[in-house]
């Protein structure tokens, strides 16, 4: 066992060198606010050593890799953006209890190395960055709506694996950031939307609130738990999943809510009644404007009580505006 993680661990430190000369990040920082970024240089293999043993095991089955057009994007120019919380709390939840000979928690963080490597292998970017949420960044949500994500807690064990990881990433030569004030989607999507025109995204999640950055260049990459397992969110993948187009989803996501977040919406419209509107009238304003003109009533399923949700929605939404 011990040899096999040797074995590994010199693997990572040739990965780490390369990432080095690939990660330079050439992105345009003018536009990331107070992001906080590390800039670390992979340091010897003994440090990797020390790092990795009695968190690695020996490797699974090989990986799957993606098809050779995503391939040929990668090999000209793509960033893959991971969120790295989602990949922590994924990884938690999904390994049993692990340790190391200190007793501290790895699971999580075992998880999160294993996956990150896997994503590096199969979308092999020419840059590539990790974005983390902080314990503030959703401080001005919450004063717009209290019970934002009042359901969300991070468990000891393993905010003490969100520092490791970190320390991980620099270890490795990752390049990682978080903000004060800021999520970690909120970072992804800036990030996206300073990239080049020729450049392809991959982005490492399974936020609903991602798939409206979705187009010709940008796509999802779903990774499940054990890693064996891939899916690729592409434009066509929304409209079939969803009824709506990619920049239509906050649109749909406002109207329907999400209980993940504990986001209210509008009561009684849900997925299929949402994107049912949204295909009839493109965005929130137009929905409004018919609501009010009562047009929307001509829409299957929509009776006058979700007008009238509607337009209370509607006047909360106006009352909260002044009162902040």
């Amino acid at each position: 066992m011990l040899v096999v993680q040797v074995q590994y661990v010199c693997r990572l430190k040739r990965m780490a060198q390369n990432n080095v000369l690939r990660n330079s990040f050439a992105l345009e920082l003018g536009c990331w606010g107070r992001c906080q970024m590390s800039m670390v240089a992979p340091k010897p293999a003994h440090t990797l050593l020390a790092l990795m043993v009695g968190v690695w095991k020996a490797r699974r089955r090989c990986l799957r890799r993606f098809s050779q057009i995503v391939m040929q994007e990668s090999k000209t120019n793509l960033i893959t953006l991971v969120d790295g919380s989602f990949l922590l709390y994924q990884g938690y939840y999904a390994m049993p209890p692990l340790t190391n000979r200190l007793g501290e928690p790895t699971g999580a963080l075992h998880n999160f190395l294993l996956q990150l490597e896997r994503i590096s292998t199969v979308t092999d970017p020419s840059h590539m960055a990790v974005l983390f949420d902080s314990a503030t960044a959703s401080s001005a949500r919450k004063r717009s709506l209290p019970a934002y994500k009042q359901n969300r807690f991070c468990p000891d064990d393993l905010r003490i694996q969100f520092a490791k990881a970190k320390e991980a990433l620099n270890e490795l030569g990752y390049r990682w950031m978080c903000s004060e004030t800021h999520e970690a989607d909120d970072l992804i999507a800036t990030c996206v939307r300073a990239q080049p025109e020729d450049r392809f995204v991959k982005i490492a999640s399974k936020d609903k609130d991602l798939l409206q950055l979705v187009n010709k260049k940008v796509n999802l990459i779903a990774v499940d738990p054990d890693g064996e397992h891939w899916r690729i969110t592409g434009e066509t993948e929304v409209m079939r999943r969803w009824g709506v187009r990619p920049d239509q989803m906050g649109y749909l996501l406002a109207l329907m809510g999400d209980a993940v977040d504990v986001i209210p919406g509008v009561p009684g419209i849900g997925q299929m009644k949402g994107a049912a509107l949204l295909q009839r009238f493109e965005n929130l304003e137009g929905i409004l404007r018919a609501a009010q003109d009562c047009t929307i009533l001509g829409v299957a399923g929509i009776s006058e009580k979700l007008r009238l949700n509607i337009l209370k929605c509607q006047q909360i939404d106006k009352t909260d505006k002044q009162d902040n």
